[in-house]
């Protein structure tokens, strides 16, 4: 799904390294959420470079991992991530995959896991001005057939992204947390990324499943939109968006 007004072979949006993939990352790395991921199948929708699945794979021990995207070139850059964070595994699969498309998706779940459900999707970065959200949405749900977890985390760039979020999920039964950023970055690394504190960090699932971590886990709090606000981190993204892969 395309998030820039550029034709689809032409969206160069992926193949950046963006501040909310440096806050994903975090997320999944610091954040008490590793039995969320330990052993279980995972599927990132908008991989983009691949980093933050393939870090997220290196550090909590997945069982297995799919990395997906609609674009040819950014799925490049994720094989070159790839070649050098996880060169011998083969748990870890690059697969090209068009968000909204039910048989591409039903054909993914059966050939990359065996026709089950997945366990958990993870994405970051996925609220572009364009990005289409009941897509996206029907694309994560098909995926885990309406019982997994969503773990994502987002810069809102459009007023009303977060309400079309939360009333999509709930139409169809799910409940989303929001994890405080500074409850897993240090403020001293916030002080030199001011860009940061925009970044929500979520999980969504089904309403009894996200009623247990959130007993589980007080100090997360249920996702509610915030009014919009100037975002100002322009500089911070040509700062990280300039690296396309992790090494040289």
């Amino acid at each position: 799904s395309s998030a820039s007004t550029e034709p689809i072979d032409k969206d160069n949006t992926g193949q950046r390294l963006y501040a909310g993939a440096h806050v994903a990352i975090r997320f999944t790395l610091f954040a008490p959420i590793d039995n969320l991921l330990h052993s279980n199948n995972i599927v990132e929708l908008g991989c983009g470079t691949g980093c933050f699945g393939l870090i997220t794979a290196l550090n909590s021990d997945v069982k297995s991992l799919l990395l997906t995207d609609g674009t040819d070139n950014t799925l490049s850059i994720a094989h070159m991530n790839k070649r050098h964070l996880l060169p011998d595994s083969k748990n870890v699969i690059i697969q090209k995959l068009m968000w909204g498309d039910s048989e591409q998706v039903s054909r993914v779940i059966k050939e990359y896991n065996g026709d089950l459900p997945y366990d958990v999707v993870i994405g970051c970065e996925l609220m572009y001005y364009l990005t289409d959200i009941p897509l996206l949405l029907s694309t994560a749900l098909q995926l885990t057939n309406y019982q997994g977890l969503f773990i994502h985390a987002h810069l809102f760039r459009r007023a009303g992204q977060e309400d079309e979020l939360i009333e999509s999920l709930r139409d169809v039964g799910w409940n989303t947390l929001e994890v405080l950023i500074r409850d897993f970055i240090p403020i001293e690394e916030l002080s030199q990324h001011p860009a940061w504190y925009n970044m929500r960090a979520l999980i969504s699932g089904p309403q009894d499943r996200i009623a247990s971590l959130l007993a589980e886990n007080p100090s997360w709090i249920v996702f509610q939109p915030t009014p919009p606000a100037n975002s100002h981190d322009n500089d911070e993204e040509l700062e990280e968006g300039a690296l396309h892969s992790l090494f040289p």
